[in-house]
């Protein structure tokens, strides 16, 4: 919870009245999620406000007030903070619609609270999950409840409502409570960042930079972003207590980082063919003025596919360019397959999505979908070649190192390996010597003449459509596939090598699907 709001806001016994106040209008508090046990009946109960037309149970005002004491009792038991604190940020939770940082109460069966636990967001800019990550903090089960199992049910019901409100990870940090955690599914990771909502529009490099600036002014002295005290135990488990840190950026060096996965993919989204070239044309326009492609060129020739479009969940680039190859070959309907994660987990060639060998993608492609996929050595691929199959509605994965800022091509030795369908090509059809004319953008027909092998590839566009973003990665075919051959290494992701790297060369084509 944010330290900057200790002051009191308003007598301890009128926290519904504040409540009140805090949304406009007279607000009563949901049930989110139900659990109904063998030996008992949980609800996890919202702070944030609950829109009028809900179904869920309407908590009455007297509940409200004594569930809300009875967590504040809890919670100072654990933690020594004024009533006032717990109280603020309580009346803090009464924000927009179901929006993060919010407040969640465990309600057993006799609508009593014994449990407590804080959501709000986090950006992790190594999983391109971003904004979709949250962080579960200040997670405790009333003492006397403990050994029960209700700390596991907590945490399930906590992460039913995350991955109804969208997001993709759990995060938390603990120094102590690891086993208990690990058993409930998290694994430890690195530390993100716990953020404000203006850092989601920041890349990856800009957030680091805004971090280092914190992490130097916080070595300087002590500040109210910054605690030691913990925020987060081992609720219901007969075992050390998990600590973390009470402030939203966490501050203890001995923090043991730790998330879960919470969904392994989202629905694929259509993106209309119009959009796509319009990107197409906008990068070219753009490029002629910056003299970064060949001047006077009176037309453009372009093939493009309309291929559905689904965003990445963590790290796991290769399996949803996969997905989007397979929905794009499929003539009917999407159907239903087998997990392409899971397979991999099973496999032995992941640990959270990421794949790195091409042929590893292949076979899983093929096993899991009935996609029939050949390897091609990209050195010995040429544009017109690449033109070819995309005439034929073909699906080529392309691996490359993408510039974290905007995914287009780069050459960082593999740290930010990436993959992407290539869905669109353009190249000039010709030339004038210096004279200005209006240029016009043609669809390649069955007839159009593709490009020659001895075209300056500088001068080839390759339009690649990656999970990262729903904008395209535009650059010349020069660029990609220099970008393609240096993929030789992880650099710092060598902590999610589970295979040698086997990208650099390589393409892969999937002609069908069974």
């Amino acid at each position: 919870w944010p330290a900057n709001s200790c002051k009191r806001q308003a007598p301890l016994r009128s926290i519904p009245m504040a409540l009140s106040e805090s949304s406009g209008r007279r607000r009563a508090l949901k049930a989110v999620s139900v659990q109904e046990l063998p030996d008992a009946h949980l609800k996890l109960v919202s702070l944030c406000q609950s829109s009028e037309d809900e179904t869920s149970e309407a908590m009455s005002a007297r509940l409200q007030e004594e569930w809300l004491l009875q967590a504040i009792a809890i919670l100072k038991a654990h933690w020594s903070r004024s009533e006032s604190f717990y109280e603020s940020q309580l009346v803090q939770s009464a924000g927009l619609l179901r929006v993060l940082p919010c407040s969640y109460l465990l309600i057993s069966a006799a609508d009593r609270c014994i449990g407590h636990l804080r959501m709000e967001e986090t950006f992790d800019s190594s999983t391109s999950s971003g904004g979709a990550c949250c962080a579960c903090t200040f997670v405790i089960v009333d003492p006397d409840m403990r050994g029960k199992g209700l700390g596991r049910n907590l945490m399930a019901m906590a992460e039913k409502e995350a991955t109804d409100l969208g997001y993709h990870y759990m995060y938390l940090w603990t120094k102590d409570a690891v086993p208990f955690y690990t058993r409930c599914g998290y694994r430890v990771c690195q530390q993100v960042s716990i953020f404000r909502p203006v850092l989601k529009s920041l890349d990856d490099r800009k957030i680091s930079t805004l971090e280092g600036m914190l992490a130097a002014k916080l070595m300087r002295g002590p500040s109210l972003l910054a605690s030691k005290e913990p925020a987060s135990e081992a609720s219901g488990e007969k075992e050390a207590p998990a600590a973390a840190s009470a402030a939203s950026m966490p501050g203890a060096p001995d923090d043991i980082w730790m998330r879960k996965r919470l969904r392994e993919e989202v629905e694929a989204e259509a993106v209309p063919w119009d959009q796509r070239r319009q990107e197409l044309v906008d990068h070219i326009q753009r490029s002629e003025n910056t003299h970064d492609m060949p001047r006077c060129v009176s037309k453009w020739i372009f093939t493009l596919l309309e291929v559905p479009w689904q965003r990445q969940v963590g790290p796991s680039c290769a399996l949803a360019a996969v997905r989007m190859a397979r929905d794009s070959l499929l003539k009917e309907e999407p159907r239903a397959h087998a997990s392409l994660l899971a397979t991999a987990l099973e496999r032995g060639i992941t640990t959270d999505g990421e794949v790195y060998d091409l042929d590893d993608v292949r076979r899983l492609a093929g096993d899991v979908c009935g996609m029939q996929g050949k390897l091609f050595n990209l050195e010995e691929l040429h544009a017109g070649d690449i033109a070819a199959a995309l005439g034929r509605r073909q699906q080529l994965l392309l691996p490359y190192d993408a510039d974290p800022s905007n995914k287009f091509p780069a050459k960082l030795e593999g740290v930010h390996a990436h993959c992407g369908i290539v869905v669109g090509m353009a190249w000039p059809d010709r030339t004038l010597n210096g004279k200005f004319i209006q240029v016009s953008f043609v669809e390649a027909s069955p007839d159009t003449e593709l490009p020659a092998h001895t075209t300056d590839e500088k001068d080839i566009l390759l339009a690649v459509q990656h999970s990262a973003s729903r904008r395209l990665s535009i650059a010349s075919l020069k660029s990609f596939r220099d970008s393609n051959m240096q993929l030789r290494s992880f650099g710092e992701k060598g902590s999610f090598k589970v295979k040698e790297m086997n990208l650099a060369g390589k393409i892969l084509r999937f002609d069908s699907i069974d």
